[in-house]
Protein backbone atom coordinates (compact mmCIF):
# COMPACT_ATOMS: atom_id res chain seq x y z
CA UNK A 1 0.00 0.00 0.00
CA UNK A 2 1.66 3.47 -1.29
CA UNK A 3 2.40 6.63 0.93
CA UNK A 4 -1.00 8.04 -1.07
CA UNK A 5 -3.46 5.67 -1.00
CA UNK A 6 -2.84 5.32 3.28
CA UNK A 7 -2.84 9.13 3.17
CA UNK A 8 -6.08 9.68 1.69
CA UNK A 9 -7.87 6.65 3.58
CA UNK A 10 -6.14 8.89 7.08
CA UNK A 11 -8.05 11.88 5.49
CA UNK A 12 -11.60 9.84 4.72
CA UNK A 13 -11.73 8.52 7.74
CA UNK A 14 -11.00 11.55 9.63
CA UNK A 15 -13.91 13.54 7.49
CA UNK A 16 -16.41 9.92 8.75
CA UNK A 17 -14.83 10.51 12.22
CA UNK A 18 -16.10 14.36 12.11
CA UNK A 19 -19.49 13.54 10.49
CA UNK A 20 -20.17 10.77 13.03
CA UNK A 21 -19.51 13.58 16.11
CA UNK A 22 -22.05 15.53 14.08
CA UNK A 23 -24.26 13.01 13.97
CA UNK A 24 -23.80 12.19 17.83
CA UNK A 25 -24.39 15.86 18.49
CA UNK A 26 -27.64 16.17 16.47
CA UNK A 27 -29.00 12.95 18.22
CA UNK A 28 -28.36 14.33 21.65
CA UNK A 29 -30.08 17.90 20.98
CA UNK A 30 -32.80 15.92 19.35
CA UNK A 31 -32.96 13.75 22.47
CA UNK A 32 -33.49 16.87 24.77
CA UNK A 33 -36.38 18.57 23.60
CA UNK A 34 -37.85 15.96 21.51
CA UNK A 35 -39.45 18.40 19.37
CA UNK A 36 -37.46 20.14 16.10
CA UNK A 37 -37.32 17.17 13.44
CA UNK A 38 -34.50 19.34 11.19
CA UNK A 39 -32.05 17.75 14.10
CA UNK A 40 -33.40 14.62 13.39
CA UNK A 41 -32.67 14.93 9.57
CA UNK A 42 -29.02 16.10 10.27
CA UNK A 43 -28.25 13.47 12.42
CA UNK A 44 -29.45 10.70 10.29
CA UNK A 45 -27.91 12.90 7.45
CA UNK A 46 -24.71 12.95 9.52
CA UNK A 47 -24.28 9.12 9.99
CA UNK A 48 -25.09 8.39 6.81
CA UNK A 49 -22.46 10.13 5.05
CA UNK A 50 -20.06 8.96 8.42
CA UNK A 51 -21.03 5.56 6.87
CA UNK A 52 -20.33 6.17 2.98
CA UNK A 53 -16.95 7.48 3.66
CA UNK A 54 -15.83 4.15 6.31
CA UNK A 55 -16.79 1.79 3.10
CA UNK A 56 -15.37 4.44 0.33
CA UNK A 57 -12.03 4.79 2.56
CA UNK A 58 -11.62 0.72 1.89
CA UNK A 59 -12.62 0.92 -1.52
CA UNK A 60 -10.26 1.20 -4.56
CA UNK A 61 -7.44 4.33 -4.05
CA UNK A 62 -9.33 5.90 -7.67
CA UNK A 63 -12.53 6.23 -5.87
CA UNK A 64 -11.16 7.52 -2.84
CA UNK A 65 -9.51 10.47 -4.72
CA UNK A 66 -12.77 11.04 -6.67
CA UNK A 67 -14.46 11.35 -3.40
CA UNK A 68 -11.81 13.16 -1.59
CA UNK A 69 -11.55 15.92 -4.50
CA UNK A 70 -15.42 16.18 -4.35
CA UNK A 71 -15.09 17.05 -0.31
CA UNK A 72 -12.57 19.43 -1.29
CA UNK A 73 -15.05 21.29 -4.17
CA UNK A 74 -17.58 20.95 -1.28
CA UNK A 75 -15.69 23.02 0.57
CA UNK A 76 -14.46 25.25 -1.31
CA UNK A 77 -17.85 26.01 -2.69
CA UNK A 78 -19.48 26.00 0.46
CA UNK A 79 -16.80 28.58 1.62
CA UNK A 80 -18.03 30.61 -1.30
CA UNK A 81 -21.69 30.55 -0.23
CA UNK A 82 -20.61 31.77 3.20
CA UNK A 83 -18.87 34.98 1.51
CA UNK A 84 -21.75 35.87 -0.49
CA UNK A 85 -23.95 35.44 2.27
CA UNK A 86 -21.74 37.65 4.84
CA UNK A 87 -21.37 40.01 1.34
CA UNK A 88 -25.12 40.24 1.54
CA UNK A 89 -26.16 40.58 5.16
CA UNK A 90 -23.66 43.79 5.57
CA UNK A 91 -25.26 45.23 2.40
CA UNK A 92 -28.81 44.45 4.01
CA UNK A 93 -28.61 44.52 7.95
CA UNK A 94 -27.43 48.03 8.74
CA UNK A 95 -28.20 51.18 10.15
CA UNK A 96 -31.95 52.47 9.72
CA UNK A 97 -31.84 55.19 6.94
CA UNK A 98 -33.61 57.24 8.95
CA UNK A 99 -31.39 56.90 12.60
CA UNK A 100 -29.86 59.62 13.68
CA UNK A 101 -26.72 60.35 15.86
CA UNK A 102 -28.43 62.62 18.62
CA UNK A 103 -27.31 64.18 22.03
CA UNK A 104 -29.04 62.68 24.77
CA UNK A 105 -30.24 64.86 27.59
CA UNK A 106 -28.71 62.57 30.10
CA UNK A 107 -25.84 59.49 29.66
CA UNK A 108 -27.05 56.78 27.62
CA UNK A 109 -25.49 53.69 30.10
CA UNK A 110 -27.47 50.17 29.74
CA UNK A 111 -25.67 48.13 32.69
CA UNK A 112 -25.04 45.01 30.10
CA UNK A 113 -22.59 47.25 28.29
CA UNK A 114 -20.44 46.26 31.14
CA UNK A 115 -20.45 42.80 30.67
CA UNK A 116 -18.18 43.77 27.94
CA UNK A 117 -15.34 46.87 28.26
CA UNK A 118 -12.63 46.06 25.57
CA UNK A 119 -13.49 42.42 24.97
CA UNK A 120 -13.33 41.83 28.74
CA UNK A 121 -15.90 40.47 31.41
CA UNK A 122 -16.45 43.57 34.16
CA UNK A 123 -14.72 41.86 36.45
CA UNK A 124 -11.16 41.37 34.41
CA UNK A 125 -11.34 45.04 33.23
CA UNK A 126 -10.19 47.17 35.77
CA UNK A 127 -10.96 50.03 36.57
CA UNK A 128 -12.83 48.84 39.37
CA UNK A 129 -15.07 50.16 42.32
CA UNK A 130 -14.16 48.31 45.38
CA UNK A 131 -16.31 46.00 46.26
CA UNK A 132 -16.80 45.11 42.89
CA UNK A 133 -20.03 46.04 41.32
CA UNK A 134 -22.13 44.75 38.43
CA UNK A 135 -25.49 47.29 37.45
CA UNK A 136 -28.92 45.94 36.81
CA UNK A 137 -30.21 48.92 36.74
CA UNK A 138 -29.87 52.47 34.46
CA UNK A 139 -28.91 55.63 36.15
CA UNK A 140 -31.52 56.30 38.54
CA UNK A 141 -34.36 59.60 38.60
CA UNK A 142 -33.22 60.73 35.25
CA UNK A 143 -34.34 61.45 31.53
CA UNK A 144 -32.80 59.49 28.99
CA UNK A 145 -32.55 59.12 25.08
CA UNK A 146 -33.80 55.53 24.50
CA UNK A 147 -33.38 55.40 20.65
CA UNK A 148 -33.86 56.98 17.47
CA UNK A 149 -35.17 54.52 14.94
CA UNK A 150 -38.09 57.02 12.61
CA UNK A 151 -36.39 60.22 12.69
CA UNK A 152 -38.12 61.00 15.91
CA UNK A 153 -36.83 61.33 19.63
CA UNK A 154 -38.17 58.86 22.15
CA UNK A 155 -37.32 60.27 26.05
CA UNK A 156 -37.90 58.09 28.95
CA UNK A 157 -37.82 58.64 32.66
CA UNK A 158 -36.02 56.11 34.87
CA UNK A 159 -37.45 55.72 38.29
CA UNK A 160 -35.35 55.80 41.74
CA UNK A 161 -33.81 52.57 40.58
CA UNK A 162 -32.93 52.95 37.22
CA UNK A 163 -35.82 51.39 35.30
CA UNK A 164 -39.12 52.56 33.31
CA UNK A 165 -41.55 53.05 35.59
CA UNK A 166 -43.60 55.64 37.81
CA UNK A 167 -41.10 57.81 39.83
CA UNK A 168 -43.77 56.39 43.30
CA UNK A 169 -43.65 53.26 42.01
CA UNK A 170 -41.01 51.63 44.95
CA UNK A 171 -43.68 53.03 47.34
CA UNK A 172 -45.63 49.68 46.57
CA UNK A 173 -44.48 46.57 48.17
CA UNK A 174 -47.24 44.65 46.68
CA UNK A 175 -47.73 44.45 42.15
CA UNK A 176 -50.13 42.87 39.87
CA UNK A 177 -47.29 41.87 37.87
CA UNK A 178 -43.53 41.61 37.40
CA UNK A 179 -42.23 42.03 33.66
CA UNK A 180 -38.56 41.13 32.60
CA UNK A 181 -37.03 41.38 29.57
CA UNK A 182 -35.12 43.71 27.18
CA UNK A 183 -35.19 46.56 25.18
CA UNK A 184 -38.59 45.77 23.93
CA UNK A 185 -40.16 45.28 27.31
CA UNK A 186 -38.23 49.01 28.58
CA UNK A 187 -39.85 50.56 25.98
CA UNK A 188 -37.60 51.19 23.25
CA UNK A 189 -38.35 53.69 20.35
CA UNK A 190 -41.79 54.40 21.62
CA UNK A 191 -43.51 57.24 24.02
CA UNK A 192 -43.71 55.08 27.69
CA UNK A 193 -47.20 55.88 27.30
CA UNK A 194 -47.64 53.45 24.11
CA UNK A 195 -45.50 50.44 25.32
CA UNK A 196 -46.99 47.32 26.18
CA UNK A 197 -45.07 48.07 29.69
CA UNK A 198 -47.75 51.05 30.40
CA UNK A 199 -50.41 49.13 28.73
CA UNK A 200 -50.64 46.45 30.68
CA UNK A 201 -50.12 48.84 33.60
CA UNK A 202 -53.28 50.51 32.81
CA UNK A 203 -55.12 46.78 32.45
CA UNK A 204 -53.43 44.90 35.69
CA UNK A 205 -52.90 47.75 37.86
CA UNK A 206 -50.01 47.91 39.62
CA UNK A 207 -46.95 46.55 37.60
CA UNK A 208 -43.46 46.68 38.17
CA UNK A 209 -41.39 47.25 34.40
CA UNK A 210 -37.66 45.67 34.95
CA UNK A 211 -36.85 45.28 31.36
CA UNK A 212 -33.60 46.56 30.75
CA UNK A 213 -31.59 47.31 27.56
CA UNK A 214 -29.46 44.56 26.11
CA UNK A 215 -30.48 42.52 29.12
CA UNK A 216 -30.51 38.61 28.17
CA UNK A 217 -32.04 35.29 30.53
CA UNK A 218 -29.15 35.70 32.82
CA UNK A 219 -29.18 39.17 33.63
CA UNK A 220 -32.86 39.10 33.48
CA UNK A 221 -32.82 36.40 36.48
CA UNK A 222 -30.21 38.30 38.18
CA UNK A 223 -32.54 41.73 37.96
CA UNK A 224 -35.46 39.26 38.80
CA UNK A 225 -33.74 38.21 42.11
CA UNK A 226 -32.41 41.37 43.09
CA UNK A 227 -35.24 43.71 42.57
CA UNK A 228 -38.23 41.70 43.59
CA UNK A 229 -37.25 39.80 46.69
CA UNK A 230 -38.65 42.06 49.17
CA UNK A 231 -42.17 42.34 47.52
CA UNK A 232 -45.61 40.22 46.73
CA UNK A 233 -46.50 39.71 43.25
CA UNK A 234 -49.34 38.01 41.84
CA UNK A 235 -47.59 37.18 38.43
CA UNK A 236 -44.04 37.12 36.70
CA UNK A 237 -44.32 38.06 33.06
CA UNK A 238 -41.00 37.06 30.92
CA UNK A 239 -40.50 38.71 27.28
CA UNK A 240 -38.15 36.66 26.19
CA UNK A 241 -36.97 38.04 22.17
CA UNK A 242 -35.69 35.58 19.52
CA UNK A 243 -33.70 38.05 18.01
CA UNK A 244 -30.69 38.08 20.80
CA UNK A 245 -31.64 36.97 23.83
CA UNK A 246 -29.46 33.58 23.24
CA UNK A 247 -26.43 35.50 21.78
CA UNK A 248 -27.00 37.76 25.04
CA UNK A 249 -26.93 34.34 27.28
CA UNK A 250 -23.71 33.41 25.33
CA UNK A 251 -21.62 36.41 26.64
CA UNK A 252 -23.64 36.76 30.28
CA UNK A 253 -22.88 32.72 31.11
CA UNK A 254 -18.92 33.71 30.85
CA UNK A 255 -19.54 36.51 33.93
CA UNK A 256 -19.17 35.57 37.30
CA UNK A 257 -21.37 37.81 38.70
CA UNK A 258 -24.41 36.88 36.85
CA UNK A 259 -23.01 32.96 37.44
CA UNK A 260 -23.51 33.39 41.42
CA UNK A 261 -27.11 34.52 40.90
CA UNK A 262 -27.69 31.14 39.15
CA UNK A 263 -25.68 28.77 41.43
CA UNK A 264 -26.37 30.63 44.84
CA UNK A 265 -29.70 31.09 46.15
CA UNK A 266 -28.60 33.56 49.02
CA UNK A 267 -26.67 35.57 46.16
CA UNK A 268 -27.11 39.29 46.15
CA UNK A 269 -24.83 42.62 45.32
CA UNK A 270 -27.77 44.69 47.70
CA UNK A 271 -28.20 46.63 44.65
CA UNK A 272 -31.33 48.26 46.18
CA UNK A 273 -28.84 50.09 48.95
CA UNK A 274 -26.14 50.69 46.07
CA UNK A 275 -27.85 53.12 43.78
CA UNK A 276 -25.39 56.00 44.39
CA UNK A 277 -22.40 53.84 43.29
CA UNK A 278 -24.69 52.07 40.59
CA UNK A 279 -25.41 56.36 39.17
CA UNK A 280 -21.68 56.96 39.31
CA UNK A 281 -20.57 53.58 37.68
CA UNK A 282 -22.85 54.39 34.68
CA UNK A 283 -21.86 58.15 34.52
CA UNK A 284 -18.31 57.28 34.60
CA UNK A 285 -18.39 54.85 32.18
CA UNK A 286 -20.94 56.12 29.83
CA UNK A 287 -18.42 59.60 29.30
CA UNK A 288 -15.51 57.25 28.76
CA UNK A 289 -16.90 55.88 25.87
CA UNK A 290 -18.52 59.00 24.30
CA UNK A 291 -15.84 59.45 21.58
CA UNK A 292 -16.30 55.66 20.54
CA UNK A 293 -20.14 55.55 20.61
CA UNK A 294 -20.15 59.01 18.27
CA UNK A 295 -17.85 57.20 16.03
CA UNK A 296 -18.52 56.15 12.41
CA UNK A 297 -19.15 51.83 12.95
CA UNK A 298 -16.14 49.88 11.78
CA UNK A 299 -16.99 47.80 8.71
CA UNK A 300 -17.78 44.32 8.78
CA UNK A 301 -15.07 42.30 8.81
CA UNK A 302 -14.60 38.70 6.79
CA UNK A 303 -12.63 36.83 9.09
CA UNK A 304 -11.05 33.71 8.12
CA UNK A 305 -12.09 31.35 11.03
CA UNK A 306 -15.50 32.47 11.05
CA UNK A 307 -15.70 31.56 7.37
CA UNK A 308 -14.14 28.45 7.15
CA UNK A 309 -16.67 27.52 10.25
CA UNK A 310 -19.60 28.34 7.71
CA UNK A 311 -20.52 30.85 10.96
CA UNK A 312 -23.52 32.76 8.84
CA UNK A 313 -24.73 29.49 6.94
CA UNK A 314 -25.11 28.22 10.36
CA UNK A 315 -26.69 30.20 11.81
CA UNK A 316 -29.00 30.52 8.85
CA UNK A 317 -29.55 26.24 9.30
CA UNK A 318 -30.03 27.03 13.23
CA UNK A 319 -27.19 25.20 13.99
CA UNK A 320 -25.02 25.89 16.73
CA UNK A 321 -22.54 23.68 18.44
CA UNK A 322 -22.92 25.69 21.53
CA UNK A 323 -26.40 25.68 21.57
CA UNK A 324 -27.18 22.17 23.54
CA UNK A 325 -25.51 23.72 26.49
CA UNK A 326 -27.22 27.15 26.04
CA UNK A 327 -30.08 25.36 25.89
CA UNK A 328 -29.29 23.37 29.77
CA UNK A 329 -28.86 27.06 31.08
CA UNK A 330 -32.11 28.14 29.77
CA UNK A 331 -33.68 25.48 30.82
CA UNK A 332 -31.73 26.08 34.75
CA UNK A 333 -33.23 29.79 34.43
CA UNK A 334 -36.59 28.79 33.59
CA UNK A 335 -36.55 26.77 36.57
CA UNK A 336 -35.17 28.48 39.29
CA UNK A 337 -38.04 31.40 37.70
CA UNK A 338 -40.80 29.17 38.10
CA UNK A 339 -39.88 27.85 41.40
CA UNK A 340 -39.40 31.49 42.34
CA UNK A 341 -42.90 32.22 41.36
CA UNK A 342 -44.21 29.17 43.29
CA UNK A 343 -42.38 29.91 46.70
CA UNK A 344 -43.81 33.45 46.49
CA UNK A 345 -47.56 31.97 45.25
CA UNK A 346 -46.99 33.99 41.29
CA UNK A 347 -47.58 32.63 38.75
CA UNK A 348 -44.88 32.90 35.48
CA UNK A 349 -45.65 33.33 32.04
CA UNK A 350 -43.29 33.63 29.21
CA UNK A 351 -44.27 35.83 26.20
CA UNK A 352 -42.62 34.81 23.04
CA UNK A 353 -41.05 37.99 20.86
CA UNK A 354 -40.52 37.63 17.22
CA UNK A 355 -38.03 39.73 15.94
CA UNK A 356 -37.58 41.90 12.68
CA UNK A 357 -35.55 39.46 10.43
CA UNK A 358 -38.17 36.63 10.95
CA UNK A 359 -40.27 38.90 8.45
CA UNK A 360 -37.71 40.87 6.30
CA UNK A 361 -35.10 38.17 5.79
CA UNK A 362 -36.96 34.92 5.89
CA UNK A 363 -33.91 32.47 5.69
CA UNK A 364 -31.63 34.52 7.57
CA UNK A 365 -32.10 32.40 10.60
CA UNK A 366 -33.76 29.57 12.59
CA UNK A 367 -35.16 30.89 15.72
CA UNK A 368 -35.69 27.78 18.00
CA UNK A 369 -39.16 28.47 18.87
CA UNK A 370 -39.75 25.45 19.60
CA UNK A 371 -37.45 24.00 21.80
CA UNK A 372 -37.97 27.28 23.87
CA UNK A 373 -41.74 26.30 24.00
CA UNK A 374 -40.82 22.67 25.12
CA UNK A 375 -39.02 24.22 28.45
CA UNK A 376 -41.47 27.07 29.53
CA UNK A 377 -44.01 24.40 29.20
CA UNK A 378 -42.29 21.81 30.85
CA UNK A 379 -41.22 24.00 33.78
CA UNK A 380 -44.80 25.04 33.89
CA UNK A 381 -45.02 28.41 32.93
CA UNK A 382 -47.48 29.85 30.52
CA UNK A 383 -46.28 29.76 27.36
CA UNK A 384 -48.09 33.31 25.42
CA UNK A 385 -46.67 33.46 21.52
CA UNK A 386 -46.34 36.84 19.82
CA UNK A 387 -45.09 35.49 16.76
CA UNK A 388 -48.02 33.61 15.93
CA UNK A 389 -50.32 36.83 16.29
CA UNK A 390 -47.36 38.49 14.10
CA UNK A 391 -47.72 35.88 10.99
CA UNK A 392 -51.14 36.84 11.30
CA UNK A 393 -51.43 40.02 10.37
CA UNK A 394 -51.11 41.30 6.65
CA UNK A 395 -48.17 42.57 6.99
CA UNK A 396 -46.04 42.07 10.04
CA UNK A 397 -43.47 44.24 9.20
CA UNK A 398 -45.56 47.32 9.52
CA UNK A 399 -45.36 46.46 12.96
CA UNK A 400 -42.04 47.98 13.17
CA UNK A 401 -40.77 51.15 13.19
CA UNK A 402 -37.92 51.33 10.82
CA UNK A 403 -37.41 49.73 7.54
CA UNK A 404 -34.20 48.16 8.89
CA UNK A 405 -33.66 45.34 12.25
CA UNK A 406 -35.95 47.69 14.40
CA UNK A 407 -38.04 47.41 17.45
CA UNK A 408 -41.71 47.50 17.63
CA UNK A 409 -44.25 49.91 16.95
CA UNK A 410 -46.90 51.54 18.52
CA UNK A 411 -49.11 49.43 16.72
CA UNK A 412 -46.59 46.58 17.24
CA UNK A 413 -47.19 47.35 21.48
CA UNK A 414 -50.64 47.25 21.73
CA UNK A 415 -51.18 43.92 20.01
CA UNK A 416 -47.94 42.49 21.82
CA UNK A 417 -50.04 43.98 25.44
CA UNK A 418 -54.03 42.93 23.60
CA UNK A 419 -52.58 39.54 23.75
CA UNK A 420 -50.99 39.09 26.59
CA UNK A 421 -53.88 40.56 28.35
CA UNK A 422 -55.97 37.56 26.60
CA UNK A 423 -53.75 34.97 27.52
CA UNK A 424 -53.98 36.23 30.91
CA UNK A 425 -57.28 36.18 31.38
CA UNK A 426 -57.59 32.71 29.65
CA UNK A 427 -55.06 31.25 31.87
CA UNK A 428 -57.04 32.85 35.18
CA UNK A 429 -60.00 30.92 34.17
Amino acid sequence: MTTVSIGVRIVLLTCSAASLWLGIYFLRLFWFTKTQTQDQIFFIAAFAVALGLIIVSFGPLQRRLSVLLSLISLGIGLMGVECALRFIEARTVGKSPDSKQTTSPAPVSAPAAHLWVNGASLCEAPPLPPPPLLPLGSISSTTMLCRYEDGQPALYATDPRGFINPSNIWDSAAFKAILVGDSFTQGFSVPPSDSYATQLRKQLGDVLNLGQAGAGPLMEWAILKEYTSHLRFQKIIWFYFEGNDFLDLKREKNNPFLNRYLTSSAYSQSLLSRQPEINQLLTDYSRSRNGERNAAPAPEKFRVREIIGLRTMRGRLGISFALLDDLKLFESILAQTADYARKNHATFHLVYLPAWERYALKSRSRPRKTEIRFLTTRCGAQFIDIEEVFSRQPNPLSLFHAPVNSHYNQEGHTLVSQTVLRALAGDSK
